[in-house]
């Protein structure tokens, strides 16, 4: 399988995102989903924010993000 071939540059995507990202809830009543960039920028964001950024990752290593989520 194709996602098996690129589970290393996957999970290399993944880490940059875990330990380098804030993962924090939003205020109550408040939704603003940041793009890729700004959440790099801001080093911070909530699940959703953390998830653009994941596929925006993805994508630059030209892999299908559909084909990792399920």
């Amino acid at each position: 399988m194709e996602a098996f071939h690129d589970s290393e540059r996957i999970y290399e995507a993944y880490k940059k995102i875990a330990f380098d990202i804030d993962c924090r809830a939003e205020p109550a009543k408040t939704k603003y989903w940041q793009t890729p960039i700004e959440t790099r920028q801001k080093k911070k964001g909530d699940c959703e924010d953390s998830v653009f950024l994941f596929f925006s990752e993805l994508s630059e290593l030209d892999i299908d993000g559909a084909m990792v989520w399920g």
